[in-house]
């Protein structure tokens, strides 16, 4: 009787650890992305671009994903457009930490090199718009064998 308890007890002991050891696997980086934008690293940063509402916004975290004042950075963006244009536009200061694009347009990029000025340090990251996957138009739910059967996977 003793041993199913104790390993009753075990068993709980267990439940009750696992949660907490995952929270410290993570090494204070926090998984869940602070604005729901695209986050990219470089020389100990972390820089997240937002689309919202026909905008471009920035945040600058440091390692450890606290996110820093805009008070001593400032940025600029050469953003390659869908239409084969380039634009080169100053990140304007939007709040106490952020950083916007206020172009028309710009949401529609290809790609976006972003360089952002802290302290002494120039730091390029470049960003590249999401993009649909592409319908087939054959039909790719059947396959075929060597021998020539062939199954339809509808």
């Amino acid at each position: 009787m003793k041993n199913i308890n104790l390993s009753k007890l075990l068993m709980i002991v267990v439940i009750i650890i696992m949660p907490t050891l995952s929270l410290f696997s993570q090494e204070g980086f926090n998984s869940k992305k602070p604005h729901n934008g695209v986050i990219k690293k470089a020389k100990g940063f972390r820089f997240e671009c937002i689309t919202k509402e026909g905008k471009l916004y920035f945040f600058v975290f440091d390692k450890k994903m606290n996110q820093l004042s805009n008070t001593e950075i400032t940025g600029t963006a050469s953003i390659v457009l869908t239409n084969d244009e380039t634009k080169k536009v100053e990140l304007i200061k939007s709040g106490l930490d952020g950083f916007i694009i206020n172009e028309t347009n710009v949401t529609n990029y290809y790609s976006m090199n972003v360089t952002f000025k802290i302290g002494e340090k120039s730091i390029t990251v470049t960003f590249y718009k999401e993009r649909k996957m592409e319908h087939f138009k054959e039909d790719k739910t059947k396959h075929y064998h060597e021998q020539g059967s062939q199954h339809n996977y509808k």
